[in-house]
C-alpha cells in the first residue's frame, strides 16, 4: 500500500467524499490531492500534515502505515445516551471533516463559557 492508497482510506474513513472535500478542509490545493491520490507525485511535508489533520490520521500513517489510521478512538465501557445526543454523534460522525472542525470549535466555546460562570444560565 502506497501513500495514495493511505490518503483514499484515511478519505473514507473521515467521511470526506470528495478530493474538493480534502481541498476545502486541508487548504491543500484540488489539483495538488488529484496528482497525490494518482500516485504522480508524493504530497510535501507541509501538505502531508494538512491532509493527515483533515483526515484525522497520523503523517507515520500516511507515510509509513505504521501505526493506526486513527489513533484517537478508544473504546468507552456502555453508556446510556438520549435519542437527541445519538443524534448528535450521528450528524457528526456523517458531517465533512471541515464541518467536524466547526461542530468542535463550537463544543469548546461552549463548555470554556460554562466552565467560566457555571452558575449563570445560557440564553
Amino acid at each position: 500500500m502506497n501513500i495514495a492508497d493511505r490518503i483514499d482510506i484515511a478519505m473514507k474513513t473521515a467521511g470526506i467524499k470528495s478530493q474538493a472535500d480534502l481541498s476545502r478542509a486541508s487548504g491543500v490545493s484540488e489539483s495538488t490531492i488529484g496528482r497525490v491520490l494518482k500516485g504522480g507525485v508524493n504530497p510535501s511535508i507541509e501538505n502531508l500534515a494538512e491532509i493527515a489533520k483533515a483526515c484525522n490520521v497520523s503523517m507515520d500513517w500516511i507515510v509509513n502505515g505504521n501505526d493506526t489510521p486513527n489513533t484517537e478512538v478508544t473504546e468507552m465501557p456502555l453508556v446510556h445516551v438520549t435519542q437527541e445526543e445519538l443524534t448528535i454523534l450521528t450528524q457528526f460522525r456523517e458531517a465533512t471533516a471541515r464541518g467536524k472542525s466547526f461542530i468542535k470549535t463550537a463544543c469548546n466555546s461552549v463548555a470554556k463559557k460554562s466552565t467560566a460562570s457555571p452558575d449563570k444560565p445560557e440564553s
